[in-house]
Order: structure tokens, then sequence, then C-alpha cells
């Protein structure tokens, strides 16, 4: 492993899973899983399914964390969860987001991807691959 490698793996990282869908989240939370395990790191992991709850999340917690990597569902059954990227734009918040949609939609892509705040527009299944690569700060091609 580099040294970037290591840096990272010591960087007290979070990962917050925005989805109502709780297949998904189980599934993503086993994929970080699976990438911590390999890489002998611990990853702090934060399911919340709405996008109220995600809201207050960030914006009232005290973040002990160096890092924070946030996949948001942009679209789901009950929330329109852009009103999370306004708020996080308006903060001027560190975070990295990562929309993650099954959605194919060109228009839904590119108005994401005029926030600031999001890193990449990634079309569902998150896979280890991805994540690693995420994790690892390299950039995302998916």
């Amino acid at each position: 492993m580099s040294s970037t490698n290591d840096s990272v793996l010591s960087t007290r990282t979070e990962v917050v899973l925005i989805d109502n869908d709780s297949i998904c989240n189980l599934i993503n939370r086993l994929i970080i899983e699976t990438v911590a395990v390999e890489y002998g790191t611990t990853i702090y992991t934060k399911v919340i399914d709405n996008n109220l709850s995600a809201i207050s999340y960030l914006s009232n917690i005290e973040n002990n964390f160096v890092r924070r990597i946030i996949f948001l569902d942009i679209k789901t059954q009950d929330d329109d969860n852009f009103e999370l990227l306004e708020r996080q734009e308006s903060c001027s918040s560190t975070d990295e987001i990562y929309v993650l949609s099954a959605s194919i939609e060109k228009e839904l892509q590119v108005k994401c991807l005029g926030y600031q705040s999001v890193r990449a527009y990634i079309e569902k299944p998150l896979t280890t691959e991805i994540f690693a690569s995420i994790y690892f700060d390299k950039r995302v091609n998916a």
C-alpha cells in the first residue's frame, strides 16, 4: 500500500447513506464493510431513510470525523433531496456528496452535477470497486 493509502486509512471517516430503500442500504453497508475489512480500516456508517432526518442529522451533529462521504439517492418515493443539496451548499460543507441513483435521466444528472458539493453522479448499484475508488479519493467515472 502506498503512503497515500496509509494516510486515507488512518483518517476518521464516516459514510452516510441517504436512501429510503432498506435493501439498497443493507447492500451498500455490506459493500462498505467489505472494503473496510479488505484494507484493514474502520469506516463508520450511518443509514438515514428520509430527507428530514438527513437534514437534521447533517445540520445538528457535531462532526467528529475528519472526512464525511455521503451517498444520496436524489429521488425517493417520498422525498426530493434537492433541499438537502441546497442546505449543504449554503453552509459551505466540506462533505463529499455522491448522488447514487437508479435514474438514468441526463437532465437529472446535469442538475445534480451543477451543485459544487456533488463530486459525481453514480448509477446504482454501488460496487466495491466504485466505493474503493471514492474512499481512496480516485477519480470516479460512474
